[in-house]
């Protein structure tokens, strides 16, 4: 690093020094006379960085998203087969001019940590720049039972109905340290069970892939050895892709905890878990 600096510095001195002497022989050719001998600096100050600080008050902005609502929320539970209580449960917002549902990003001590958004027309999915990628849960997200582990807001939603202890990883894959810091503290007989989901899709290379399956596996695998103790997975009932898409159409509590049952796998913490 010094030996960078002294270089760049080296080079700065040197392009002053033949700026001055080109306008110095101009001023002779064409004045007659010289310059004043220019002072070259010894050693040129480095630039000062500047670091830029995260200021945005995220809960605030999610509060105003929810205030802001009117009718949105309605229609989008309308086309998800919910009622909009369970979605104004966590924090289901309108981010006007972008025509966005918004959903709040929480860390694992309830702070909102950024907003993910939806097209409410499109389904197009996103979040509002900078946001940080947080769970998704109801205030009162502890309501007894097994604690399960959906992918997404809707399933989470979609759990709220049945007044179930649910919380929303981020994604197939992601959330997994906050999770760990949520649930270090639950007693070891009471089940958390991470729910897959029967989601295929086909890689560039042509090949079958099932990322809601195997994310599932892994989540639980890192959630295992993370609080070192047995996890669960399960899947929703056969021929239905998500919590959601189930719920939506039968609304039985009973057949789905059956299913997730029936379903069930252990994932056993390895002897020497490692790091997340």
């Amino acid at each position: 690093q010094d030996g960078r600096t002294h270089f760049t510095d080296t080079i700065h001195r040197q392009r002053i020094i033949e700026e001055a002497t080109q306008k110095e022989e101009s001023a002779k050719r064409t004045y007659g006379f010289k310059l004043a001998p220019l002072k070259v600096p010894t050693q040129i100050p480095a630039r000062q960085k500047t670091e830029r600080k995260e200021t945005r008050d995220w809960g605030e902005q999610s509060r105003l998203f929810q205030s802001a609502v009117t009718t949105q929320v309605d229609a989008l539970a309308d086309e998800l087969g919910l009622p909009a209580n369970v979605l104004h449960e966590i924090g289901a917002g309108w981010r006007a001019g972008y025509e966005q549902i918004t959903f709040p990003h929480k860390d694992d001590t309830g702070k909102v940590i950024g907003i993910s958004t939806r097209k409410l027309v499109t389904g197009e999915k996103g979040s509002v720049k900078g946001t940080n990628v947080g769970l998704f849960y109801a205030d009162n997200w502890d309501r007894g039972g097994p604690i399960l582990l959906v992918e997404g807001q809707t399933d989470t939603a979609a759990l709220l109905l049945f007044n179930l202890t649910v919380i929303g990883r981020p994604s197939n894959v992601g959330g997994v340290e906050y999770l760990a810091s949520m649930l270090r503290d639950i007693p070891a007989n009471r089940n958390i069970v991470v729910i897959g989901e029967e989601d295929e899709h086909v890689s560039k290379l042509g090949d079958e892939i099932f990322p809601g399956r195997t994310g599932a596996i892994s989540s639980a695998e890192r959630l295992a050895n993370a609080l070192n103790r047995q996890i669960l997975i399960a899947f929703p009932p056969k021929e239905h892709k998500d919590i959601r898409e189930y719920v939506s159409q039968h609304h039985e509590v009973s057949e789905l905890l059956g299913a997730f049952q029936e379903s069930a796998e252990i994932v056993r913490p390895r002897a020497t878990a490692p790091t997340l």
